[in-house]
């Protein structure tokens, strides 16, 4: 039986990393307690977890389950889901920003957060701008380590049928041989990686900013 204090929160545990993220903290022997805040309950039986169902648009009121070790945000839509730019500002930067703010007044270790590859303030792809945006608006946050993951195409078992994505995934592998050098950032990953190297990069609780792509992601998961 774990000794260890260390607890962990997730936010967004329903999507394909937030999933992966949810598992290997409850059968990581490091965390003595695990949190999700969802909109819906969770089944999963596990003596260490802890499942805070909650509105997003009313987070503030669950500020106490942020008073932990680490928090992992792996909150995000897409356009197709969201219906607009505006509901999907709302959730992949607003709601992004502000569990990132209620960790810090609640005094997290770290922040882990799910961006994406060619996140970028001034890119004119509204996608990359908003992910571009969550991440220079990070640098505004005081939390003692912030590890920002920016993935390509994420593999892994979806719940929901996406075709762009099928077809991505199959063109991903073909493609395989060509992701070197500077290209290494755009080869498809999956998720549980993803996942992996988050908890990997929280324990090493780096001060400061630090963003991992493809290569810096499998550097952490094989140490």
């Amino acid at each position: 039986m774990s000794t260890s204090t260390r607890t962990a929160l997730i936010v967004g545990s329903s999507g394909l990393v937030g999933h992966e993220c949810l598992l290997q903290l409850l059968s990581d022997n490091n965390y003595a307690r695990v949190t999700a805040i969802t909109r819906e309950p969770l089944d999963i039986s596990n003596s260490k977890f802890l499942n805070v169902v909650i509105k997003f648009d009313e987070l503030y009121q669950y500020a106490e389950s942020f008073r932990v070790s680490d928090v992992f945000c792996c909150l995000g839509t897409t356009m197709k889901k969201a219906g607009s730019k505006t509901r999907f500002m709302k959730v992949d930067y607003e709601y992004v920003m502000n569990v990132a703010k209620l960790s810090e007044e609640n005094g997290a270790e770290t922040f882990n957060v799910v961006s994406a590859v060619g996140a970028d303030v001034k890119s004119g792809i509204f996608y990359n701008h908003v992910k571009g945006k969550v991440e220079q608006d990070l640098a505004q946050n005081k939390i003692h380590s912030i590890n920002i993951f920016r993935p390509s195409l994420l593999l892994g078992k979806r719940t929901e049928f996406r075709f762009g994505e099928r077809i991505g995934i199959v063109l991903g592998k073909i493609t395989a041989p060509f992701y070197i050098g500077g290209a290494a950032k755009y080869k498809p990953v999956q998720a549980s990686m993803v996942a992996g190297a988050m908890i990997a990069a929280a324990k090493q609780k780096k001060e400061g900013i630090h963003v991992y792509e493809y290569p810096q992601m499998l550097s952490l998961v094989n140490r």
